[in-house]
Protein backbone atom coordinates (compact mmCIF):
# COMPACT_ATOMS: atom_id res chain seq x y z
CA UNK A 1 0.00 0.00 0.00
CA UNK A 2 2.82 2.43 0.88
CA UNK A 3 3.88 2.22 -2.43
CA UNK A 4 0.81 2.57 -4.89
CA UNK A 5 0.29 5.83 -2.38
CA UNK A 6 4.00 7.14 -3.57
CA UNK A 7 2.66 6.56 -7.22
CA UNK A 8 -0.61 8.16 -6.77
CA UNK A 9 1.20 11.07 -4.73
CA UNK A 10 4.23 11.01 -7.48
CA UNK A 11 1.36 11.04 -10.96
CA UNK A 12 0.27 14.54 -10.12
CA UNK A 13 3.40 16.26 -9.31
CA UNK A 14 5.04 15.09 -12.31
CA UNK A 15 2.34 16.15 -14.11
CA UNK A 16 2.25 19.90 -12.66
CA UNK A 17 6.37 19.93 -13.45
CA UNK A 18 6.31 18.55 -16.66
CA UNK A 19 5.01 22.05 -17.28
CA UNK A 20 6.63 24.50 -15.38
CA UNK A 21 7.31 27.14 -18.22
CA UNK A 22 11.15 28.08 -18.30
CA UNK A 23 12.63 31.24 -19.21
CA UNK A 24 15.46 32.09 -21.68
CA UNK A 25 18.44 33.92 -19.84
CA UNK A 26 19.57 36.63 -21.93
CA UNK A 27 22.54 38.00 -20.13
CA UNK A 28 26.06 37.66 -22.08
CA UNK A 29 28.27 36.19 -19.63
CA UNK A 30 30.10 33.02 -19.78
CA UNK A 31 28.27 30.14 -20.85
CA UNK A 32 28.98 27.91 -18.31
CA UNK A 33 28.46 30.44 -15.32
CA UNK A 34 25.53 31.47 -15.47
CA UNK A 35 21.61 29.63 -15.08
CA UNK A 36 19.69 28.59 -18.06
CA UNK A 37 23.62 28.23 -20.05
CA UNK A 38 25.25 25.56 -18.32
CA UNK A 39 26.61 23.23 -21.23
CA UNK A 40 24.50 19.72 -21.32
CA UNK A 41 21.97 21.13 -18.97
CA UNK A 42 18.49 22.30 -19.98
CA UNK A 43 18.39 23.35 -23.60
CA UNK A 44 22.42 24.44 -23.77
CA UNK A 45 24.25 21.88 -25.81
CA UNK A 46 27.69 20.35 -25.04
CA UNK A 47 29.35 17.89 -22.65
CA UNK A 48 28.84 18.00 -18.94
CA UNK A 49 31.61 20.67 -17.67
CA UNK A 50 33.48 20.01 -14.15
CA UNK A 51 36.17 17.39 -12.37
CA UNK A 52 36.13 13.87 -13.44
CA UNK A 53 34.86 11.45 -10.89
CA UNK A 54 35.52 7.70 -11.21
CA UNK A 55 35.24 5.27 -8.48
CA UNK A 56 37.88 3.96 -6.00
CA UNK A 57 40.19 0.75 -6.73
CA UNK A 58 38.03 -2.26 -6.49
CA UNK A 59 34.80 -0.94 -6.44
CA UNK A 60 33.12 -2.25 -9.52
CA UNK A 61 29.70 -1.79 -11.37
CA UNK A 62 28.75 -4.94 -13.19
CA UNK A 63 27.34 -4.29 -16.60
CA UNK A 64 27.36 -0.40 -16.30
CA UNK A 65 25.06 2.24 -14.77
CA UNK A 66 21.54 1.85 -16.57
CA UNK A 67 18.26 3.65 -16.21
CA UNK A 68 15.18 2.83 -14.22
CA UNK A 69 11.37 3.87 -14.91
CA UNK A 70 10.33 6.78 -12.65
CA UNK A 71 7.13 4.70 -11.72
CA UNK A 72 8.42 0.98 -10.87
CA UNK A 73 8.58 -0.10 -7.93
CA UNK A 74 12.15 -0.36 -6.56
CA UNK A 75 11.55 -2.58 -2.81
CA UNK A 76 13.43 -5.32 -3.89
CA UNK A 77 16.79 -3.82 -4.76
CA UNK A 78 19.75 -4.12 -2.13
CA UNK A 79 20.07 -0.43 -1.58
CA UNK A 80 17.70 2.95 -2.24
CA UNK A 81 20.04 5.65 -2.04
CA UNK A 82 19.60 9.52 -3.13
CA UNK A 83 16.87 12.33 -3.89
CA UNK A 84 14.88 12.76 -7.02
CA UNK A 85 12.03 12.35 -9.30
CA UNK A 86 13.22 11.92 -12.83
CA UNK A 87 16.05 9.82 -12.83
CA UNK A 88 16.69 7.05 -11.48
CA UNK A 89 19.86 4.85 -12.03
CA UNK A 90 20.45 0.98 -11.40
CA UNK A 91 24.08 0.13 -10.04
CA UNK A 92 25.14 -3.01 -9.44
CA UNK A 93 28.17 -2.85 -7.20
CA UNK A 94 30.52 -5.39 -6.03
CA UNK A 95 33.08 -4.42 -3.71
CA UNK A 96 35.98 -5.92 -4.46
CA UNK A 97 38.63 -4.39 -2.02
CA UNK A 98 39.21 -6.77 0.59
CA UNK A 99 37.66 -5.16 3.81
CA UNK A 100 34.20 -3.91 4.25
CA UNK A 101 33.76 -0.15 2.51
CA UNK A 102 31.08 2.97 2.06
CA UNK A 103 31.46 4.37 -1.58
CA UNK A 104 30.61 7.95 -1.65
CA UNK A 105 29.43 10.02 -4.45
CA UNK A 106 29.63 13.73 -4.11
CA UNK A 107 27.30 16.30 -4.23
CA UNK A 108 26.79 17.72 -7.86
CA UNK A 109 27.91 14.74 -9.32
CA UNK A 110 26.51 14.27 -12.97
CA UNK A 111 25.37 11.38 -14.97
CA UNK A 112 25.24 11.51 -18.87
CA UNK A 113 22.53 9.71 -20.30
CA UNK A 114 23.19 7.66 -23.76
CA UNK A 115 20.24 8.60 -25.44
CA UNK A 116 19.93 12.24 -26.83
CA UNK A 117 16.43 12.53 -25.52
CA UNK A 118 17.03 11.42 -22.11
CA UNK A 119 17.83 13.84 -19.35
CA UNK A 120 21.24 13.63 -17.84
CA UNK A 121 21.03 13.51 -13.90
CA UNK A 122 22.67 15.41 -11.04
CA UNK A 123 22.95 14.88 -7.19
CA UNK A 124 22.13 17.49 -4.91
CA UNK A 125 23.67 16.09 -1.55
CA UNK A 126 26.03 13.17 -0.80
CA UNK A 127 25.19 10.10 -0.84
CA UNK A 128 27.38 7.14 0.75
CA UNK A 129 26.09 3.47 -0.28
CA UNK A 130 27.63 1.08 2.47
CA UNK A 131 28.86 -1.79 0.51
CA UNK A 132 30.16 -5.01 2.18
CA UNK A 133 33.46 -7.54 1.71
CA UNK A 134 33.02 -9.39 -1.37
CA UNK A 135 29.03 -8.09 -1.43
CA UNK A 136 27.28 -7.53 -4.43
CA UNK A 137 24.72 -5.27 -4.02
CA UNK A 138 22.10 -4.05 -6.95
CA UNK A 139 21.24 -0.24 -6.10
CA UNK A 140 18.55 1.98 -7.56
CA UNK A 141 20.02 5.68 -7.21
CA UNK A 142 17.70 8.61 -7.32
CA UNK A 143 18.98 11.63 -9.22
CA UNK A 144 17.42 14.94 -9.93
CA UNK A 145 16.75 15.64 -14.04
CA UNK A 146 19.38 18.29 -15.22
CA UNK A 147 16.85 18.85 -18.57
CA UNK A 148 13.64 19.81 -18.19
CA UNK A 149 11.84 19.08 -21.50
CA UNK A 150 14.18 15.61 -21.99
CA UNK A 151 12.34 12.33 -21.12
CA UNK A 152 13.10 10.66 -17.68
CA UNK A 153 15.26 7.57 -17.19
CA UNK A 154 13.80 4.68 -18.32
CA UNK A 155 14.54 0.94 -17.99
CA UNK A 156 17.70 -0.59 -19.57
CA UNK A 157 18.79 3.49 -21.11
CA UNK A 158 22.76 3.20 -20.40
CA UNK A 159 24.27 6.11 -18.41
CA UNK A 160 27.67 7.69 -17.30
CA UNK A 161 29.37 9.04 -14.15
CA UNK A 162 29.81 12.63 -15.71
CA UNK A 163 32.00 14.95 -13.74
CA UNK A 164 30.95 16.77 -10.73
CA UNK A 165 29.00 20.06 -11.84
CA UNK A 166 31.56 23.14 -11.84
CA UNK A 167 28.79 25.77 -12.58
CA UNK A 168 28.66 28.34 -9.95
CA UNK A 169 24.50 28.20 -9.54
CA UNK A 170 24.66 24.59 -8.90
CA UNK A 171 27.59 24.32 -6.65
CA UNK A 172 25.84 27.29 -4.66
CA UNK A 173 22.79 24.99 -4.41
CA UNK A 174 24.46 22.07 -3.17
CA UNK A 175 26.45 23.57 -1.08
CA UNK A 176 23.23 25.28 1.12
CA UNK A 177 21.79 21.60 0.78
CA UNK A 178 24.80 20.17 2.54
CA UNK A 179 23.66 21.26 6.23
CA UNK A 180 19.81 19.83 5.28
CA UNK A 181 17.93 16.52 4.83
CA UNK A 182 16.94 15.42 1.69
CA UNK A 183 17.43 12.20 1.20
CA UNK A 184 14.78 9.45 0.31
CA UNK A 185 13.72 6.70 2.59
CA UNK A 186 13.18 3.35 0.23
CA UNK A 187 9.45 3.48 1.36
CA UNK A 188 8.69 7.62 0.43
CA UNK A 189 5.96 9.31 1.50
CA UNK A 190 3.92 12.21 0.33
CA UNK A 191 6.14 14.86 2.40
CA UNK A 192 9.15 13.36 0.48
CA UNK A 193 7.52 13.72 -2.60
CA UNK A 194 6.36 17.27 -2.10
CA UNK A 195 9.74 18.02 -1.08
CA UNK A 196 11.64 16.43 -3.64
CA UNK A 197 9.34 17.94 -6.46
CA UNK A 198 10.28 21.67 -4.96
CA UNK A 199 14.17 20.68 -5.29
CA UNK A 200 13.58 19.63 -8.85
CA UNK A 201 11.77 22.94 -9.66
CA UNK A 202 14.80 24.69 -8.10
CA UNK A 203 17.23 22.88 -10.44
CA UNK A 204 14.90 23.09 -13.34
CA UNK A 205 15.13 27.16 -12.31
CA UNK A 206 19.16 27.08 -12.68
CA UNK A 207 19.31 24.57 -15.50
CA UNK A 208 16.40 25.68 -17.52
CA UNK A 209 15.93 29.17 -16.08
CA UNK A 210 17.15 32.37 -15.29
CA UNK A 211 18.04 31.27 -11.41
CA UNK A 212 16.83 30.23 -8.27
CA UNK A 213 13.35 32.25 -7.56
CA UNK A 214 12.55 34.15 -4.41
CA UNK A 215 9.97 30.90 -3.65
CA UNK A 216 12.80 28.55 -4.36
CA UNK A 217 15.69 30.42 -1.67
CA UNK A 218 12.77 30.27 0.73
CA UNK A 219 11.71 26.58 0.38
CA UNK A 220 15.54 25.82 0.45
CA UNK A 221 16.09 27.36 3.58
CA UNK A 222 13.20 25.87 5.34
CA UNK A 223 14.36 22.60 5.00
CA UNK A 224 15.78 21.13 8.01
Amino acid sequence: MKKIRFKIALLPVCIALLFVQCKKNEADTKPDTIAGHIPGMGKTSGNLQGMPFSLPGGIIINNGITGVNPLEDVSGYCQVKGSGLFVLLQLSLSNNTGKDTVLTLPGGLTFHAGNDDMQNGILLHEVKIPLQRDEACNTILFAYCANMLKHASDNGIPYEFGPVTNAPPLQDLVKVLRSKDISVDPEYNEENVSMIASLQSAVWDITDGTGLTHDDSTFINSLN
